[in-house]
């Protein structure tokens, strides 16, 4: 099943305040829609993290 890419960035800023990333700029895998808009994130270290979509820029 093919999935439609929505205006998705390459990446993004954490804008949240006090959040162990803010500021800092992540790449952009995919984002989903769970209980609001989620978006699928590469760490500095290499994890991926699901961040809230209202928590970047």
């Amino acid at each position: 099943m093919a999935t439609a890419h929505r205006d998705i960035p390459d990446s993004l800023t954490i804008t949240r305040e006090r959040h162990a990333f803010e500021g800092q700029s992540l790449a952009v895998i995919s984002s989903i829609r769970r209980r609001g808009v989620l978006v699928l994130v590469v760490l500095p270290d290499g994890r991926r993290s699901l961040i809230p979509a209202n928590w970047t820029d």
